[in-house]
């Protein structure tokens, strides 16, 4: 009987030794998965940041374009301005 205790104790003491191997890789496993989860998250908030920036980049394009088309639109009117004065000045002349 003491024998039989005896492999149970040498069976249940590989079966710890088995679990705490395992449960080492477990751990060394999310570990790294923790680091490429910091590393995405990092390059995740990256993107973001360079996403606002264009965002904010093709704001500034639009309303520079839109200033582009009212100086046009300005451009054209002080023309037609100075042709009626043109026309103007060589009735009086």
């Amino acid at each position: 009987m003491w024998f039989k205790w005896k492999n149970q104790a040498t069976q249940l003491q590989q079966q710890y030794s088995e679990l705490q191997t395992t449960s080492h890789q477990q751990l060394d496993y999310i570990q790294q998965l923790e680091a490429e989860l910091a590393r995405s998250q990092k390059t995740v908030q990256e993107y973001q940041q360079l996403l606002q920036f264009n965002r904010g980049l093709s704001g500034n394009l639009i309303r520079f374009g839109s200033s582009i088309t009212q100086l046009g639109d300005s451009f054209e009117y002080l023309s037609e301005q100075m042709d009626r004065n043109k026309q103007g000045a060589q009735a009086v002349a």
